[in-house]
């Protein structure tokens, strides 16, 4: 082989051994999480959802391999973590464009979440803010599309929300169907945050450029 790519710190440790017998350059491609070193649980219980050796092992294997961090916020937490500036190339993940610009959508405003139900991504968040958005005198509703630990959390939201009929959180959808809600949303809407439970940030999102 030319070269090996990896997708996820996560796994390329649990292989160390194997690419140690393969004479070939190891590429692994870091997404966010998994360069985020004290990574908790998102349930309140403080619980460390990587493996209390996962730096080290994250360390040792950067001896054998490039890395490459979907953006320079992945970049420096691998650096901070003591893995060496030269050995974390950054590469950004991307969309397909349109072939023609979309069309505003007309009629009553749609406003679109699309992403994992995370708590860097505030879904709990983006239902209050709708909930003010309704008592200010803004008819429109609010589109949920996903899945996640704060799933429940969020449908439970919903539910109690005095707007709960104009709510709604399909789950997760295929690419067709996501790329058909942009088309009909007025609005994206998503936050970006430091998740006050897991400590998670968010590396880079692609929704926000599939809504661009």
């Amino acid at each position: 082989a030319d070269g090996i790519v990896c997708h996820y710190g996560t796994v390329a440790v649990e292989y160390r051994e194997a690419w140690d017998r393969i004479d070939a350059p190891l590429f692994v491609y870091f997404h966010g999480y998994d360069a985020t070193f004290d990574l908790r649980e998102q349930d309140g219980s403080g619980k460390p959802i990587h493996a209390f050796d996962y730096r080290d092992r994250i360390l040792e294997l950067s001896s054998r391999a490039i890395f490459i961090a979907n953006s320079h916020f992945t970049r420096r937490n691998l650096i901070e973590a003591g893995v060496a500036p030269e050995n974390v190339k950054v590469n950004y993940l991307g969309v397909v464009p349109r072939d023609q610009p979309g069309k505003r959508p007309s009629g009553r405003p749609k406003i679109l979440y699309v992403g994992r139900f995370v708590d860097c991504k505030g879904p709990d968040i983006m239902i209050q803010a709708f909930n003010r958005l309704r008592e200010q005198g803004c008819d429109a509703e609010l589109i949920m599309v996903g899945d996640g630990p704060q799933w429940k959390k969020c449908q439970e939201l919903a539910g109690k929300s005095p707007y709960a009929i104009d709510i709604s959180l399909p789950g997760a959808e295929d690419h067709t169907a996501l790329q058909k809600r942009f088309e009909e949303a007025t609005v994206f809407s998503m936050h970006s945050m430091k998740g006050p439970m897991s400590g998670q940030e968010e590396a880079f999102g692609l929704a926000f450029l599939d809504a661009m």
